[in-house]
């Protein structure tokens, strides 16, 4: 009897050790599942976030450019704001200076007016690029990198001999002084980055539109 007992007893723990090993096997691989899975869906999260962000900046500059080439459309007469190149600039604004040949005091105030309000739009233009970069240092590589170039195609355009005055706010008595409305921190980045490239551009305080009283500015 105690040999059939101790017989029963084997199979007992033979039916039931096993099982409770492999029960316990799952539940032990179970928290590293779950947490391999969360990996898994934290990457793909940071990734479709990154892709957004770098679409939704591609979208957004590209629809200021496109602003752009519109003015250009608009105003076919302030192409000379949109070129740096001397020859270029020098050829736009004779072009500028033919088509209003005749033209009313009036006439040429209103083309003074509209010139002033293209070159402000340019510096929105320039400051929104200039602040979505700062956003995006210390983020995604590639964000960063399309926003740096745009920067530096701006930091470019700012050497237009006509927005160099427009923008000029250190002498009062020769400038547009644009400047004054925007943030200290686009000025100091104009004056660090901008004005030591443009040094030799000699600004056009008359442009293609000169009234009587302004061809002495």
């Amino acid at each position: 009897m105690p040999a059939m007992a101790e017989d029963v007893d084997s199979k007992e723990q033979a039916a039931t050790g096993p099982p409770k090993k492999k029960k316990l096997s799952l539940l032990a691989i179970l928290p590293y599942v779950a947490f391999g899975t969360s990996l898994f869906s934290l990457y793909f999260s940071i990734s479709a976030q990154r892709e957004a962000a770098r679409a939704d900046v591609i979208k957004t500059e590209y629809g200021l450019y496109n602003d752009m080439s519109h003015l250009q459309l608009q105003y076919p007469m302030m192409e000379h704001l949109l070129v740096t190149h001397p020859d270029v600039y020098a050829s736009m604004v004779a072009n500028a200076r033919a088509a209003v040949a005749g033209s009313s005091e009036a006439d040429r105030a209103r083309k003074l007016l509209e010139e002033r309000a293209v070159a402000h739009y340019i510096f929105v233009v320039y400051e929104e690029t200039f602040f979505l970069k700062q956003q995006a240092e210390g983020g995604e590589s590639k964000r960063l990198q399309i926003l740096s170039e745009n920067l530096d195609y701006f930091d470019s355009l700012m050497c237009n001999p006509r927005l160099l005055w427009y923008w000029d706010y250190w002498d009062s008595n020769n400038g547009g002084r644009l400047g004054f409305e925007f943030s200290e921190s686009l000025r100091d980045h104009y004056k660090a980055q901008v004005l030591p490239n443009c040094k030799d551009v000699p600004k056009d305080g008359i442009g293609p539109f000169p009234l009587p009283e302004r061809t002495k500015q």
